[in-house]
């Protein structure tokens, strides 16, 4: 190679080229003195091709039987891949089926752990975990954008919530863990649902919601538009009168059913409508069977209930006539020491499906067509789903919702609430591995399976628990599951009650315990049930909580 330096003289230099490796011989097989056989005698291996393993899983409210099957070797069907991303398109700023699958079983377990480790109704609950639910809401219409409003509103608040004078000046309400989720209305306004583990004043919440909210002045918007509204004095506002009837009418439905009263948190503002609503309660209490089966006006009726909600909505103008509008209704706690499962309550709000999914008939089935998407195809009389050439009523698989998007996220948690978090439990029911079965090839004998079978008492506390509950409500998950491999049973009974609006009696099927069955049926298991959610409480809440109780 010729190299040039700066006075245009000429340099000879040799390339480097790397000296090349030794090629290393093969390595010779080792001699050995045997003798071969002729021919060769052909050896049984036994190579695993499947585990096949039952398992069933103890939920709350419900259990749950599966069968999973684990292949040695693992392919990655690449249609899942493509229907598992067309799904979270679908649903991007809606909740999807499984995202309220994943957040049902952390709410479930979160909230059964607090139960299963805390007396709710111990007077010292300020200083423990207390279940709390609560909704905020903005007061006048939303004029920014979803996003603005959760970096504006939301993240201030939980940060004043997670405050305490342990940690700062500012005393908040020194939540430890909590989940949220964001929603729109059918106005289109956006609001948020909060579970936290705290006890919290309804003054200082709604005192603390209304100032942040005043930062983007919507309180000043509502001032403006109730002044605008009472400018010529009180005016019934018949748009609301429908939606409160029915709140008064199901608040009192529910209270009969329960044998409780409506506690003093509910209409703080109206203590009247509260006692008119009690003294209602009390009095059906004292009727006979045959004197409540003979009136026709079960609990509150819509002449009531009517009347009623005119006094509220007087009490409520002169209320802020008196505050000059500044301190509009933008909080509601839940009160859950009269719900007989908080869990089961909380979680069908936050985890609730967005989307009215198709109904669909016996003989039909969700099919993709090609890159055209989804489609329901319907079977014709006597057709085999084998056969394409009996589908017939090609229509479009289309999921419906009722609110508008929520741009952004839709709900967050603390960390410690995260299945990954330093030192933390997975948050989700116990689960027992009932059945395993390996299935092994073999090249003399061909497939062979062996079969172990462990924890026979969990299998006998399922059969037990089936005979306490009705087999037609078994049938009908079933039905609606449509597989072999899993089996859910919901834990409860058939109850009646009295429809507000009909007034008539109604067959439901009313949620009970897993704990409840467990003492009944199997102390053993209850033992180890128990054990399962301490681990999770602690992992949760471990010395932090600690030492605030000591």
């Amino acid at each position: 190679m010729i190299q040039y330096d700066i006075l245009g003289g000429k340099t000879l230099v040799k390339e480097y080229k790397a000296p090349q490796k030794k090629k290393v011989k093969a390595a010779a097989k080792p001699e050995t003195n045997e003798i071969e056989h002729t021919p060769k005698e052909r050896k049984s291996s036994n190579n695993l091709y499947m585990t096949i393993e039952k398992k069933v899983k103890l939920s709350p409210h419900r259990i749950v039987s599966t069968t999973s099957f684990c292949r040695e070797t693992k392919s990655q069907n690449d249609n899942s891949r493509k229907n598992l991303k067309a799904c979270d398109g679908e649903f991007n700023g809606y909740m999807s089926a499984n995202t309220s699958r994943y957040v049902k079983r952390i709410v479930e377990n979160w909230l059964t752990s607090i139960e299963l480790n805390n007396d709710l109704k111990n007077k010292d609950y300020r200083n423990k975990p207390y279940v709390t639910f609560v909704t905020l809401t903005l007061p006048s219409k939303q004029v920014h954008h979803d996003n603005y409003l959760k970096n504006q509103l939301l993240d201030p608040m939980i940060e004043w919530l997670r405050d305490s004078q342990e940690r700062t000046k500012r005393k908040g309400a020194g939540v430890d863990a909590y989940l949220w989720r964001a929603e729109s209305q059918k106005n289109g306004n956006l609001h948020f649902h909060l579970i936290v583990d705290r006890w919290i004043d309804q003054d200082k919440l709604r005192q603390k919601w209304n100032q942040i909210l005043e930062r983007l002045q919507y309180i000043s918007m509502y001032r403006m538009t109730q002044k605008y509204i009472y400018r010529k004095g009180f005016v019934f506002r018949e748009e609301q009168a429908e939606k409160q009837t029915e709140a008064l009418m199901y608040v009192v439905q529910n209270a009969i059913k329960d044998q409780k009263k409506i506690p003093d948190t509910k209409y703080r503002e109206c203590p009247g409508v509260r006692e008119i609503l009690n003294s209602i309660i009390q009095n059906y209490s004292l009727m006979t069977a045959k004197e409540r089966k003979n009136d026709p006006k079960y609990g509150l009726d819509a002449d009531t209930a009517r009347m009623l909600v005119y006094k509220m909505q007087l009490a409520a103008y002169e209320r802020g006539m008196a505050t000059d509008w500044d301190e509009p209704n933008t909080t509601d706690v839940h009160k859950l020491s009269n719900i007989e499962s908080i869990s089961a309550y909380i979680t069908k709000y936050v985890s609730k499906k967005d989307g009215i999914f198709p109904v669909l008939a016996k003989n039909q089935k969700v099919l993709q067509n090609g890159n055209m998407g989804k489609y329901i195809f319907t079977l014709r009389e006597g057709g085999d789903w084998e056969n394409a050439m009996d589908w017939m009523d090609e229509i479009p698989y289309e999921v419906k919702f009722e609110s508008r998007k929520v741009r952004g996220r839709i709900w967050g948690k603390s960390r410690n609430l995260s299945d990954t978090h330093e030192g933390g439990s997975k948050i989700e029911s116990p689960s027992f591995t009932t059945e395993i079965k390996m299935i092994y090839d073999d090249e003399v004998f061909g497939r062979r399976q062996k079969t172990i079978t462990q924890n026979e008492i969990v299998n006998d506390y399922v059969e037990q628990v089936k005979q306490e509950i009705p087999e037609a409500e078994i049938k009908r998950l079933a039905e609606i599951i449509d597989s072999e491999y899993c089996e859910i049973i919901p834990l409860g009974e058939y109850s009646t009650r009295i429809n507000h609006k009909t007034k008539r009696k109604e067959k439901y099927f009313k949620n009970k315990k897993q704990v409840h069955f467990l003492e009944k049926l199997n102390p053993t298991i209850k033992i180890r049930y128990l054990e399962h959610y301490n681990t999770i409480f602690q992992s949760i809440y471990g010395n932090h909580y600690l030492q605030k109780t000591a």
